[in-house]
Parts: C-alpha cells; sequence; structure tokens
C-alpha cells in the first residue's frame, strides 16, 4: 500500500476563494474531468503530516490577515470609541442581603462632613445598608473592597434615622428590603460611572420625569431644594414603577443649581434653600443661558434655521422694546413638524387635520427687521452697553479662568514639543518669545502696562539726559500723564 505524504516545499496556499475555484473551468470541464477520473488509490491518513498542514493553514491565514489590515489597523488605532449610550452603559447590579445583623462595614454613603462631600466611615451603630429607603450615592472603592471580602455593607444609625425620616411611612411599605440593590450607573450629565444604593429602581418617594426621560437624583438633593419642582409639561412627580431610569450624580447636580440638603444636626431644624436665598439669581443666569444658546445657534447653525428663531424670538422681544402707535405689527405661523409657515391660524385649519398639529405652532415675524433696526431700537431703548458688556468677575469666575488656563498649558503639549529646539537653543530673544503658545504670551502682554513702562523709559531716560547736559533743557514731563 503506497503512503501520500504531504509536503509544503512549494508554499501553495491552503485556502481559496470560490471565485479562484472556478475561474479557469466551466461547467463542461469539470463534467468531462469527472468522466476521466481513474479509479482512485487507496489513501493512508499520516497523522505527523496533518499537525504540520494545519500548523501551516494557521499561518498563511494569520499573515494573509496581517498584511491585509495593517494599513487599516492603523487608522482605527488612533480613533477614539465613542462612549455606549446610557441605556447599554449601566452595568449590572450588586444584590444585597437583608439577613446579615452582624460584622458590618463602616457606613459607606457620601455625605458633606465638615462642608465636604466625603464618605461618612462611621464604625458605630452600624446597622445593615438594606435597611435605607432612599437612594444614595455610594463609596465605589468601599463598595469593592468590602464584597471582596465578603463584608456586609453597612449604614450608620445616624444617616438611617436620617433617610426614614426624609421618605413618606407609606412608601416604606411599598417595596421590601429584600429588593434593595447597588446598581453602578453612568452620570446623565458627565458620562462618569458612580455606585447608587436604591431599594427596588429608583425611590418610590423621588423619581421625576424631565423633558420626556425619567432621571433619578439622589434623594438628599431633593429633599429641601426646589431646584427639581412641578412644572406644566417639563417636570412632574413619578410615584410608578419603571423599568428604565437615568442617574445623575452630587457633583453634576450641584453644578447644575440643585443643592444637597446639609444635616444641621442634633436638636436644629433643617432648612430650605429659600430661606437661604440660593436661587435668587436662577433668573438672570437663566436669560444668560439662553443668550449662550442663541451664540451657539448664530455660530453653528444653517441661515434658514437662525431666520426662523430670530423671527419667533423678536414676537416677545419686541413687545417689551417697541409698541407701534399706528399700525399693530402682524405675525405668521410656521410649524416646526414639517417645516411649513402659515400666513394665519385659518389658512393653518384648512390644511391640517390632526388635532395636535396645533402645538407645534409658533408665532413668528413675516420679515425680518434689519441689524441696523434691532440697534437702533436698543438705543432709542437706552441700552446702549449690550455689544460691549463690562466685565464683572466674581472670585468663582477668576479660579474657572485659572482652571482654564490650566488645561490650556496641558494641552499645549504637542505645541511646545514641537519648538523644543527653539526653545533650548533661541537664535533671538524675539526667537524665543515666539516660541511660547499665543495663548500664554497673550496673557502676559494683557497683564504688563505697555504705555506705563514707555513712561517709565523716557522719565529715566530725560533725567540722565539733563543732568549730562543740562543747557540742552531737556525735560519731557508734558509726556508723562
Amino acid at each position: 500500500m503506497e503512503t501520500y505524504e504531504i509536503t509544503f516545499e512549494e508554499k501553495t496556499p491552503l485556502y481559496y476563494s470560490s471565485q479562484e475555484i472556478f475561474s479557469e473551468e466551466t461547467e463542461e470541464d469539470l463534467d468531462t474531468s469527472f468522466d476521466e477520473l481513474s479509479e482512485l488509490e487507496i489513501f493512508e491518513f499520516n497523522e505527523k503530516n496533518y499537525i504540520n498542514a494545519q500548523n501551516a493553514l494557521e499561518q498563511e491565514v494569520v499573515e494573509y490577515s496581517s498584511d491585509e489590515n495593517e494599513e487599516e489597523f492603523g487608522t482605527y488605532e488612533d480613533q477614539e470609541v465613542p462612549p455606549p449610550p446610557v441605556e447599554d452603559a449601566n452595568e449590572p447590579v450588586y444584590r444585597l442581603n437583608p439577613a446579615m445583623y452582624t460584622n458590618f462595614s463602616p457606613c459607606i454613603l457620601i455625605d458633606y462632613l465638615d462642608n465636604k462631600l466625603q464618605t461618612c466611615g462611621q464604625t458605630k451603630n452600624v446597622r445593615n445598608l438594606c435597611q435605607l429607603v432612599g437612594v444614595w450615592q455610594i463609596d465605589e472603592n468601599a463598595v469593592s473592597e468590602y464584597q471582596s471580602k465578603g463584608i456586609p455593607l453597612g449604614v450608620c444609625m445616624s444617616h438611617f434615622n436620617y433617610d426614614q425620616k426624609n421618605h413618606n411611612a407609606f412608601i416604606k411599605q411599598l417595596r421590601n428590603p429584600e429588593q434593595s440593590e447597588i446598581s453602578r450607573r453612568r452620570c446623565l450629565l458627565c458620562s462618569k460611572n458612580f455606585h447608587f444604593f436604591s431599594r427596588g429602581i429608583g425611590c418610590k418617594d423621588h423619581l421625576w420625569k424631565m423633558w420626556g426621560k425619567y432621571i433619578q437624583i439622589p434623594c438628599v438633593g431633593l429633599y429641601t431644594c426646589n431646584a427639581v419642582h412641578e412644572c406644566q409639561g417639563i417636570s412632574q412627580r413619578i410615584f410608578d414603577d419603571v423599568s428604565t431610569i437615568r442617574y445623575i450624580c452630587y457633583n453634576c447636580y450641584e453644578s447644575y443649581g440643585g443643592h444637597l440638603n446639609r444635616r444641621p444636626g442634633s436638636g436644629k431644624r433643617k432648612t430650605t434653600c429659600e430661606q437661604h436665598k440660593l436661587h435668587k439669581e436662577d433668573t438672570s443666569k437663566s436669560l444668560k443661558l439662553l443668550a449662550q444658546w442663541l451664540t451657539y445657534v448664530a455660530d453653528t447653525e444653517t441661515e434658514e434655521k437662525k431666520e426662523i428663531i430670530l423671527a419667533s424670538m423678536l414676537v416677545p422681544a419686541l413687545k417689551f422694546l417697541y409698541t407701534p402707535s399706528e399700525t399693530p405689527l402682524k405675525y405668521e405661523y410656521y410649524n416646526s413638524k414639517d417645516n411649513t409657515r402659515y400666513l394665519n391660524l385659518d389658512e393653518f385649519n384648512n390644511t391640517n387635520n390632526i388635532d395636535d398639529s396645533i402645538k407645534f405652532l409658533i408665532e413668528i415675524l413675516p420679515k425680518l427687521p434689519s441689524y441696523f433696526f434691532l440697534k437702533l431700537l436698543l438705543n432709542i431703548n437706552r441700552i446702549t452697553d449690550i455689544t460691549q458688556p463690562k466685565l464683572d468677575w466674581t472670585d468663582d469666575k477668576w479660579k474657572e479662568i485659572g482652571e482654564k488656563l490650566g488645561n490650556e498649558v496641558w494641552n499645549s503639549r504637542k505645541i511646545v514639543t514641537d519648538k523644543k529646539s527653539e526653545i533650548q537653543l533661541p537664535i533671538s530673544l524675539n526667537a524665543y518669545y515666539k516660541s511660547f503658545p499665543n495663548f500664554l504670551r497673550g496673557f502676559f502682554d494683557g497683564l504688563i502696562d505697555v504705555e506705563h513702562s514707555i513712561k517709565c523709559v523716557i522719565f529715566f531716560a530725560s533725567l540722565i539726559i539733563s543732568m549730562a547736559f543740562p543747557y540742552l533743557g531737556v525735560w519731557f514731563t508734558q509726556w508723562l500723564y
């Protein structure tokens, strides 16, 4: 019996595409070849050759894939992977055991202690975390550490009583301690992951629907702050169970204008934001925020959309700035749903049969006044400083500027690296000056009063010249004021 060995000296490819198989033989040729086949000889399997063939095939596939995708891989390597949607970014929860009664971890709740957000860490009078009712943000590192060691998570008696006191007694009966869980959720605003405790999904007492989304803010931010309130068509309190909710972390809630309640201490009454007048600037801030949005629209949107937005914004604005004495202003109606204009409501009613279409109508000016007209109107109303507002920055604003400057310095690494040789071995003082980032040079140029420096030079120069040549009568005092 003959043995057929498989050799690889010619390095013939071991795999083919379907096109390669049928590229040289027609269907007729194949029929002929099958008729001409001789009697097959018996084939004896050789395990060693089979293994060699398998290894060669794997190697050839790897080399083929590497050569084909090398350039493409380099392209994708530099691209940043976009963050997953909020719904998909939620990670699995940790189920808690309410049957544990001893050997708890220190209190893992995050709260204001000594005017600083930090983990409580209280070790005395600690009980099972499952006894809480509301939603709390908790220490991520503590969860990982104690869960890995099998230590049940705890809450101090002070926080337990605080949680119980701020939740309705009826709400406590709607969910059992067995439903308690710790979930790792992505903050809706900053997209960072945080750990939250809840009894079930969200809090039955403090879940809100805002702008069409179910949003859970840790309950400690809703006890005494009215940043979240009932507002027709915008927000409402939700008592039903929902399957998917978004979370907002402590820091984002406060940076967006909310306030976490700070425990007043034993024997003291809790106070609200209204009592401390913490929201007295909200109206001014909202107007400035709206102005920022209009600036964004002016810089980024299409001309058509900018005209529609301006025409709609001028309707209420002109009512405050101008009262026509003869002919009242006429308006058109714009349907934002289908991008259609209507001269009046009768025309709209004749062309639409959908009852709820009217909610998409926006009152707009039929023709936009020119930029000259608007600036003239502001001047007539004695609003002359609007185009060049005075800088009125608080201490917090200066801190923000410092942070932005620091970030710009950090992000300028590539610019500085590209000019490394000019910085290390400058050919001149001017070249050394220009080798630094423009924003940094501009910042310090603004700090230096060039005119004042020139006056100092004039003063000393005139003094020296007058002493050296008194007969010239050199004294340039008129230029120093």
